[in-house]
């Protein structure tokens, strides 16, 4: 094994012991656990990677103080969902039905204007995989030919889709744990998530795919103890059958994009998962510079107007070109801000940002309302698909935080009848 490999092990081991004192003290894994498992699981890959014969050599010898810091940084952000674990919550407060109800009907409504593009895609992409052994190298490489031009905010449908997206898939398991749900809304909401998990792969890309179905995962982790017996049987059935097929999607995918590029498949998912956390400790503390919040901030430092933003990842990577690194790459989501901020001002954020977190999502009288709910559901999100990936908020999903924002506010100012409030 390469000299540094102890350090990823140790990394590791650190994840493991607090995986064993979170189930010993809460008698269950819970979100905090599952998302802990996943970072078990990057670890092991990250040390198959760092002495894999095809990719390790691109990795720097690993040290011990970024892995240190890397832990600190995802414990913090893992606070709420620990919290959420090992409170005794008896149920969430029902919010006003009016708005729960117009909010899907009008996602839904967005959807269907959508969905015969998005039809056309899926089975134009689909059928290009099963027929061409290179065919998801192809998608993959079109798909990034296209990203350099920035959509425009006009596009008024598929900004609302992509805004409110996470939203509603929470809003679809809050639904299954309602003693009468619409099956209409059901429906329309389970389109929905068809939709943003086979789009992304029809395009030739997996990140998106894999970041949806951790979402949809998060979401029924939450509500999982409120749900029916019934439904909840229903779920696991039906959702290990579609999981299954998404996941034999993703592999073929995995394999045509391997081919179209003359590399091993098992090298190629080795990197994928593993690239982080290597890529963290090579230049997550010391990137040759940082981005002044270019990534993470970037639509919010438009509104301000703030001069010289780039519009889109190809701008940004040009004007830092003089990095070590630049977001082709996974580095986690703490890596994100370590490169937009610096080591010392991204600390301070996650510190205030896990104190905001906790102290809005405390119970009250074993309840937490449903705007509540919605900043714990967010709070879950990043750590859990930046764990592998980046900070998924960033550039674009700054509107989404604009989305869980204005949906907080408006849950928080219209309020819930009595009659629904019991219910």
């Amino acid at each position: 094994m390469r000299e540094g490999s102890f350090w990823i092990c140790l990394y590791a081991i650190c994840w493991v012991i607090s995986l064993i004192v979170l189930y010993k003290r809460n008698h269950r894994m819970g979100i905090s656990g599952f998302i802990i498992s996943t970072y078990i699981f990057y670890a092991v890959f990250s040390l198959i990677l760092y002495n894999n014969a095809d990719y390790g050599s691109n990795y720097k010898a690993m040290r011990l103080f970024p892995f240190i810091y890397l832990f600190i940084m995802l414990f913090l952000s893992l606070l709420p969902a620990i919290r959420f674990d090992g409170f005794s919550i008896s149920h969430i407060v029902r919010p006003n039905q009016v708005i729960l109800d117009s909010f899907s009907v009008v996602f839904i409504i967005v959807s269907l204007i959508l969905l015969p593009s998005y039809l056309s895609s899926i089975r134009e992409g689909l059928v290009l995989l099963t027929v061409d052994s290179s065919g998801g190298f192809d998608l993959y490489a079109d798909t990034h030919s296209m990203r350099g031009a920035s959509r425009s905010f006009m596009d008024i449908p598929f900004v609302i889709f992509s805004m409110f997206s996470y939203i509603a898939v929470l809003v679809f398991f809050y639904y299954l744990t309602l003693p009468k749900s619409n099956k209409i809304l059901l429906v329309g909401l389970s389109i929905s998530m068809v939709i943003n998990l086979l789009a992304p792969i029809s395009k030739g890309l997996r990140t998106e795919t894999i970041l949806m179905i951790f979402a949809i995962i998060a979401a029924y982790i939450l509500v999982k103890k409120w749900l029916p017996e019934r439904r909840n049987k229903m779920i696991r059935i039906l959702g290990t059958i579609f999981f299954s097929i998404v996941f034999l999607l993703l592999a073929v995918l995995t394999v045509s994009r391997a081919v179209g590029s003359s590399i091993e498949t098992n090298s190629s998912v080795v990197d994928y998962v593993g690239q982080a956390n290597l890529n963290f400790n090579n230049y997550g503390l010391d990137a040759g510079g940082i981005r002044y919040g270019d990534r993470t901030c970037r639509i919010f430092k438009e509104i301000l107007l703030f001069d010289n933003v780039p519009n889109n990842p190809a701008e940004r990577r040009i004007k830092y070109s003089k990095l070590f690194i630049d977001d082709y790459y996974f580095y986690t989501f703490v890596g994100d801000f370590t490169i937009d901020f610096g080591p010392y001002i991204a600390a301070i954020l996650f510190v205030l940002s896990s104190l905001f977190f906790v102290s809005h999502t405390k119970p009250r009288k074993g309840e937490l309302t449903f705007s509540q709910f919605l900043i714990l559901y967010l709070a879950v999100l990043i750590p859990l698909q930046g764990g592998m990936y980046l900070f998924n908020f960033s550039d674009g999903g700054n509107y989404t935080l604009i989305a869980f924002a204005f949906m907080v506010f408006v849950c928080n100012i219209v309020k819930s009848r009595p009659i629904d409030a019991k219910l």
